[in-house]
């Protein structure tokens, strides 16, 4: 039997996840969050304004709850691996963490989708270029590859992070057509398969074909 403090917690958290849905809901619909009132929230998800004000002092609040449920999952994402790990091997695969990141913004797609909608600033991108700089300053460190002793890893960081980010904001802004099992394997085989060649096609030309070793790697 539920104690009367756990059923206030578990009173508590309903009603907070029920207001964070309706604010998610109503950007959706809207893509203005500026404009979304605290009475429309509190209406979509069937309380007064009374209760809202209960739960948080006003919108901006109730907004950084949302980044922060978005962030909170990639942190865990990230920590998770190495709960009974110091060290993972980086090989053809993609990282444990990166197949869970893509996960948690299926799961959570409308969240996703709200915060990449939304004009504020920090923008959902910016919030986790900081989070990843940290951690991986802080937390974790992307070993030397000996055969490379002269990489800069603050430059190596920041090509990993802004890869990763690109394709996560290409994703969302593609409003999650993929499924996340797709969007790793496509992440799996462009490591595997980076380009090595670039070629600038003219108008009228025909389809380019990749360059023969005995040609030159530039081509107009």
């Amino acid at each position: 039997m539920l104690t009367l403090s756990l059923r206030q917690e578990r009173k508590k958290t309903q009603s907070l996840h029920a207001l964070k849905e309706a604010f998610v809901q109503l950007i959706l619909e809207s893509k203005e969050a500026a404009a979304i009132t605290v009475s429309e929230i509190a209406d979509r998800a069937d309380f007064n304004r009374s209760t809202f004000y209960f739960h948080y002092k006003d919108k901006n609040e109730i907004m950084e709850d949302l980044f922060y449920d978005a962030l909170n999952g990639f942190r865990e994402a990230l920590v998770a691996p190495f709960r009974h790990e110091k060290q993972i091997r980086l090989n053809d695969d993609i990282l444990p963490s990166t197949r869970l990141l893509f996960d948690h913004i299926e799961k959570n797609r409308n969240l996703f989708m709200a915060l990449h909608d939304i004009g504020t600033t920090p923008t959902l991108y910016e919030r986790l270029e900081k989070l990843y700089r940290t951690l991986f300053s802080d937390d974790f460190f992307v070993l030397d590859n000996r055969s490379y002793p002269d990489i800069d890893y603050s430059i190596l960081l920041s090509a990993q992070i802004h890869s990763l980010l690109g394709i996560i904001k290409y994703w969302i802004d593609s409003r999650l057509k993929y499924s996340s099992e797709y969007m790793c394997d496509q992440m799996m085989m462009i490591n595997l398969n980076r380009p090595a060649d670039m070629a600038i096609r003219k108008r009228g030309d025909g389809p380019l074909r990749p360059l023969s070793l005995s040609q030159s790697h530039y081509s107009v």
